[in-house]
């Protein structure tokens, strides 16, 4: 199966990396059931992960295992992966949280984003 992806391997190490955002590999990795050193190594694509942790990863991430894996994006992974401005380990950390959330808690958050970014212009103005 290594053979499979080993063309991959360093865009599946860079996908990795970008969903553990700010979370230490330690704490992804207790997430995930396996070690820190499995982490580094798929992040340094020293090793590949198995089919059944990408699947866990896309599962817990919500991210498609396409997207995971050979990087084309859909529907469900096009905000996460293209916005521009999520520079910083905070902001995809952020992303990542949210996209955890159901339909309801997302609206909620996206609510109360807008009017602390409108309480914040005004009080600039």
């Amino acid at each position: 199966m290594g053979i499979i992806f080993n063309h991959h391997s360093s865009g599946i190490a860079q996908r990795i990396r970008f969903l553990r955002g700010a979370l230490s590999q330690a704490a992804f990795a207790n997430r995930l059931g396996i070690s820190q050193t499995d982490i580094s190594r798929y992040e340094s694509s020293s090793r590949i992960p198995p089919m059944s942790l990408l699947i866990s990863i896309a599962k817990e991430f919500r991210v498609s295992l396409d997207w995971l894996v050979f990087g084309n994006h859909d529907q469900s992974t096009q905000t996460i992966v293209s916005e521009p401005s999520l520079q910083t380990d905070e902001d995809r950390q952020l992303m990542v949280l949210i996209r955890k959330l159901d339909r309801k808690d997302r609206t909620l958050i996206s609510e109360l984003a807008r009017r602390l970014a409108d309480s914040t212009r005004h009080s600039s103005d």
